[in-house]
């Protein structure tokens, strides 16, 4: 059987990421999202729902 691969998840409401793979929880970390609430408006400061894919690490 082959592992899924690790996912992150982020909840807003909760102020919560949690690090899963499959349905499994394996880390959980608390976040802060925009003062601002949600909303994909460019220059509004606030934070975008959807789907992400990280494709650099800084630092």
């Amino acid at each position: 059987m082959q592992k899924s691969r690790p996912h992150i998840q982020v909840s807003v409401h909760d102020q919560e990421l949690k690090l899963r793979r499959g349905r499994k929880i394996i880390r959980r970390y608390p976040v802060s999202t925009s003062r601002f609430g949600v909303g994909s408006k460019e220059n509004s400061h606030k934070t975008p729902l959807g789907k992400f894919r990280i494709s650099d690490k800084v630092g």
